[in-house]
């Protein structure tokens, strides 16, 4: 007898039936895993995403809180971020189907490059007013990475190509962030937020690292 529908696994769709005998149910429990693989595959590299996001935008709130008190930044909020980071892919791991694994440590290094670049970009200044201004587009930046992954992750999810709307929203909050950082004035540096933007979007490949198609 042919294959049934419900004999795939959960969450698979065969991509053929016949009303007559099928030449090889080897071949139709083929399809049925190949099509059940592929939900899984996205479900893990969207949660990837996600936690990359996060741990970005995590690690520049550690140094923008370092910016403001002049301060060498805090080593165990940067290891929060980092054990955040690791759980978080392990949990994406285990639930199966993922392109690559073992690659926390690997995605954590590009982040803490990124991290290092925008930290060298944005100066703190000698006085409260310009490290004030400083930790506030770090933070900014930090939000305009995650934004950016999470935009990523949800056209993971969708099988679809990444929402540029997504993309321009998480910009114009950015620009009008470091606007606002500006306006209130004693700024170590001005006017430096196609640059600092450039640094963050520099590191554009993580979506395909970690498996965006």
């Amino acid at each position: 007898m042919p294959r049934r529908s419900n004999d795939c696994a959960e969450g698979a769709t065969p991509v053929f039936r016949r009303k007559g005998r099928v030449s090889s149910l080897g071949a139709l429990s083929l399809v049925c895993a190949l099509t059940s693989s592929a939900p899984a595959a996205s479900s893990c590299t969207a949660s990837k995403l996600t936690a990359a996001g996060k741990n970005s935008a995590i690690e520049l709130n550690c140094e923008a809180k370092a910016a403001r008190i002049d301060a060498v930044v805090d080593g165990a909020c940067l290891d929060k971020a980092s054990e955040k980071l690791a759980a978080a892919f392990s949990r994406a791991e285990s639930k199966g189907g993922c392109g690559s694994s073992g690659d926390a440590l690997e995605v954590e290094a590009r982040i803490d490059e990124q991290v290092a670049d925008v930290v060298a970009a944005i100066p703190r200044g000698a006085d409260d007013a310009s490290r004030a201004c400083a930790a506030s587009k770090l933070k900014a930046a930090g939000k305009r990475s995650r934004s950016r992954l999470q935009c990523f992750a949800k056209a993971e999810k969708q099988s679809a190509p990444v929402d540029v709307t997504c993309l321009a929203k998480a910009g114009d909050k950015f620009a009008t962030a470091f606007d606002q950082a500006e306006a209130h004035g004693g700024c170590a540096v001005n006017d430096d937020a196609v640059l600092v933007a450039g640094l963050v979007d520099g590191y554009a490949d993580l979506p395909a690292v970690l498996g965006y198609s």
